[in-house]
């Protein structure tokens, strides 16, 4: 018995290689099949967890990685107990969906996953389509998400951000835009997300909020507050600030807005100068002539509407630290965006164009095309260390500085008088970063209260110096804009029908997008449009460029007939017509067909090899295409078996 066994154990072992190593195939195609199980399953996983959204970019301009100032909204949103919910509105699956949508679609869809992957369950994307007679259709239209029409159909792609009673929405995710769509999804989320609406201070010597001159017995009307006054009102928390205020007055402020200061008391920059070191955001417009201070004047308690001096400007002190200078004993005249009139055109009235716009990728101007300026005065940016300067309107090298009363005529020969140097200036621009103080030796109204004591020998000098910032403790920001004139009602705005009050150009949209970049959230200053992730393919555009000159000459050809033909039956029309005729007969009825039959001939032709063309280029993407799907895997499908086969050799040598 014992024999036995041990007989049929050393036959196992003879026939178990040779049975091992008879079926090499069969092992070889269960192993291909349990790796693409594997690889598909793993990444079904991958893809519905929190990792899947993780992607390595590689494109040179980080196109698909999010900004640093988005991933901070959206970790606050995280740390916070607020749910934002985006509405994500898409016609999927629809026939008439065009290509370029199709695939921006499928952009969105990964852009909106990334922002959830940080943001995490307090942000909640619901994806609706909405579908004629549906409620999701029903949604769409109270969230104001417009359908585009398209082959009587509507298209929908929108989306409508809102936590509780606050909501934002995007109507069109237009491709055109997509570098937008980032900033714009972000600052809706910083916008909805907030408990209440930004605190903004507004300090001007016009009387911008209006009221009533020297009391009800004065006898004069009461003054309406700015149409742009009323419309700040609208989206901000407005505090009036003082041109003589109190440092409780700064506090608490998303920005200040400073519109034509003139008559600016040092005491009153050194607050300004306090704000700003301490991260404040100033927004000022200046002016080297204002036409608004000689048609409104100032309010004055004692004499009513007073007349205001033309021109404002910060001290040389305060504008060197921030590294610019101003010229406002003069305006600008620039024969490139002069303004034409009826009864002729100014170079000192500027009508400011995309041109005008040096950052295409700023938000905050890449989509004005028309602000206009009058008599406006110039910035010169010389540099300071920490600060960073950029341009946000320019001048051409066309300009030049003329005197303001003479400009204020408009006169079109101004320009001829100024002296041109070839250089261009700076109509507004933004000024960031870490800020020292311009006054050193602390609070100017307290320097005068301590030369008092001083004198009378009272305090000791540690007593007397007040405690002031020297140098910012957060970043800090300015916007000086040279024109004060623009946000006037009788630049800025239009009667419009129905006796509606309408804006005029871009110039309300210019100051808005700066105070809705300042006050959104603090991560969004300074932002700038994310670059185009569509990337020509070059190659493939080549050999289309190739395929089009192939047929060109052929169509050129057939168009040419078909063009000779066409004018030949329109000339026997004539003839005909000519003759008093209203029929064709005999021969020339004959020649008449035989034409026509070729313009049908020629017309077939020349459809044909449009199709042609057609089919030539969609087989190159074809080709493209599939060679981009199946090329890499199968690289790694052949590495795979060779590395299973080496293993598999290795063992059977054993």
């Amino acid at each position: 018995m014992s024999q036995t066994a041990e007989d049929q154990k050393v036959a196992a072992e003879k026939t178990a290689p040779s049975n091992k190593a008879g079926r090499p195939v069969l092992n070889t195609v269960l192993g291909i099949i349990a790796l693409t199980l594997i690889a598909f399953f793993a990444n079904w996983l991958v893809s519905i967890s929190a990792a899947g959204n993780r992607t390595l970019d590689l494109t040179k301009d980080k196109v698909h990685t999010l900004t640093p100032g988005t991933k901070e909204i959206l970790r606050e949103l995280k740390d916070s107990d607020a749910e934002v919910v985006i509405n994500y509105y898409a016609t999927r699956d629809a026939e008439f969906m065009p290509r370029n949508l199709e695939l921006y679609m499928k952009k969105v869809d990964g852009f909106l996953k990334r922002y959830q992957a940080i943001a995490g369950d307090n942000l909640r994307i619901v994806n609706l389509d909405p579908k004629p007679d549906t409620d999701a259709e029903d949604s769409a239209n109270l969230d104001g998400i417009a359908g585009q029409s398209l082959n009587d159909e509507n298209l929908y792609l929108g989306l409508s951000i809102s936590f509780l009673d606050e909501k934002a929405s995007i109507p069109f995710l237009a491709p055109s835009a997509e570098t937008q769509l980032e900033y714009q999804l972000s600052s809706a989320i910083a916008r909805v997300a907030r408990t209440r609406k930004p605190t903004l201070g507004v300090m001007s010597a016009y009387p911008i909020a209006g009221g009533q001159p020297a009391g009800p017995q004065s006898g004069l009307p009461p003054q309406r507050p700015f149409v742009v006054y009323e419309q700040l009102s609208q989206n901000y928390e407005i505090k009036n600030i003082s041109m003589t205020p109190t440092p409780a007055e700064l506090e608490g402020l998303a920005a200040l807005l400073v519109i034509h200061p003139t008559g600016i008391t040092t005491e009153t920059e050194y607050l300004l100068d306090q704000y700003l070191l301490e991260g404040g955001t100033i927004v000022a417009a200046l002016d080297a002539f204002s036409v608004t201070s000689q048609q409104v004047g100032g309010l004055d308690p004692s004499r009513g509407r007073s007349p205001l001096s033309p021109t404002s400007t910060f001290s040389n002190d305060l504008l060197e630290t921030w590294g610019v200078s101003y010229v406002s004993d003069q305006v600008l005249a620039d024969g490139s965006y002069r303004t034409r009139f009826q009864g002729g055109d100014s170079t000192s009235a500027l009508s400011l164009t995309k041109e005008a716009f040096p950052q295409e990728d700023s938000i905050i101007t890449n989509r004005l095309s028309n602000l206009f300026f009058i008599l406006s005065g110039a910035f010169t940016a010389s540099g300071k260390e920490g600060l960073t300067h950029t341009s946000l309107i320019r001048s051409s090298t066309q300009s030049g500085f003329v005197d303001g009363r003479r400009a204020s005529r408009l006169d079109p020969s101004l320009l001829g008088s100024a002296r041109l140097d070839d250089k261009a200036y700076d109509l507004a621009v933004h000024i960031q970063g870490s800020f020292q103080t311009a006054f050193p030796e602390g609070n100017p109204a307290d320097n005068k209260k301590n030369e008092t004591t001083e004198a009378e020998g009272s305090e000791s000098e540690e007593e007397a110096k007040p405690n002031s910032l020297t140098k910012s403790t957060k970043t800090g920001n300015v916007f000086l804009i040279a024109d004060s004139d623009f946000l006037a009602d009788s630049f800025a705005y239009q009667q419009a029908f129905g006796g509606l009050i309408a804006p005029q150009g871009d110039n309300i949209a210019f100051l808005f997008n700066i105070l809705d970049q300042v006050t959104g959230s603090k991560h969004l200053i300074g932002s700038r449009s994310r670059n185009d992730s569509r990337r020509p393919f070059k190659v493939i555009q080549e050999m289309e460029s190739n395929f089009e000159q192939e047929f060109g000459e052929k169509r050129e050809k057939e168009q040419k007939e078909l063009d000779e033909v066409s004018q030949r039956l329109s000339e026997m029309i004539l003839a005909q017509q000519k003759n008093g005729q209203v029929a064709l007969e005999g021969e020339v009825k004959e020649e008449y067909e035989k034409a026509l039959t070729k313009q049908v001939e020629a017309r077939k032709r020349l459809r044909v090899l449009e199709k042609d063309l057609r089919r030539e280029k969609d087989a190159l993407a074809t080709r493209y295409t599939l060679a981009n799907l199946f090329i890499v895997p199968s690289i790694i499908i052949l590495i795979g078996i060779g590395v299973f086969l080496k293993r598999r050799f290795t063992t059977s040598a054993r």
